[in-house]
């Protein structure tokens, strides 16, 4: 169970449920093609703003430490991260879904 967020959730303007649910789409992240990894990874990279990605990119090192969000992803920490780019490709899948939320957030808190 997550009972705490990394401070670059907060900064991306979401919420304790919308990391929760970051963990929960890494089993539907595992059962893509490798293809669509690359190609959500590739998207990212285009349409989400450099500083919307300088914030997000720590993010993963902090899921990958962080017990609690592999207990809601299902999977042991014990074991590390189930495969390699899954937790970039789940983060940038959430990120894309939700950029002009993120996106409007950010710039308000640039001003």
């Amino acid at each position: 169970m997550i009972t705490s967020i990394p401070a670059e959730i907060s900064q991306l303007g979401l919420n304790l449920e919308d990391y929760v649910n970051i963990a929960k789409d890494i089993t539907r992240i595992l059962n893509m093609p490798k293809n669509k990894w690359q190609n959500i990874l590739d998207r990212a990279n285009l349409e989400l703003s450099p500083k919307l990605r300088t914030i997000a990119l720590p993010l993963v090192t902090s899921m990958a430490y962080d017990r609690g969000f592999f207990k809601e992803a299902g999977f042991p920490y014990s074991n590390g991260p189930p495969v390699q780019g899954c937790f970039i490709t789940a983060l940038s899948d959430y990120l894309l879904r939700n950029k002009e939320q993120i996106e409007n957030h950010i710039n308000q808190n640039a001003s």
